[in-house]
């Protein structure tokens, strides 16, 4: 079994890919936690959403999905819930055409579970909680 790419790695790899994050993704403010540093990824891509760049959007979205599977499980959590989770399409809904198909399923997935409803449990609380 190939050994899976840590943290240091994915990040060494976006940075080769992408220098354009290179100073943000290696500030001491969010060195040593994946999460701070997908969310620049985040950003960028957005902002790559957000002008309709296509190459770039495309670049974004192949590098995460040749890398997805591949990853420890920080590194995948963080992609999945910090980058895929967080992924605006609103003002660019033809930017999601771009997502390959192990992505959008994925993104498919968050989205229906953040649009979930609440189960019964949770709306007794909500409402009891609204009284107090």
């Amino acid at each position: 079994m190939p050994k899976k790419i840590d943290r240091l790695r994915f990040i060494e790899e976006m940075i080769a890919r992408f220098p354009q994050v290179k100073e943000e993704i290696l500030d001491e403010d969010y060195a040593g936690s994946i999460n701070l540093q997908m969310g620049v990824f985040k950003r960028f891509t957005q902002e790559s959403i957000d002008s309709n760049n296509t190459l770039l959007i495309t670049a974004c979205f192949d590098f995460i999905n040749s890398v997805f599977h591949t990853v420890t499980f920080d590194v995948e959590n963080a992609i999945i819930i910090t980058y895929l989770g967080h992924l605006n399409f609103l003002e660019n809904k033809d930017a999601e055409r771009f997502l390959p198909a192990r992505l959008a399923e994925v993104t498919y997935s968050i989205k229906r579970y953040q649009n979930r409803e609440p189960n019964e449990g949770i709306k007794q609380f909500l409402k009891s909680s609204e009284r107090e």
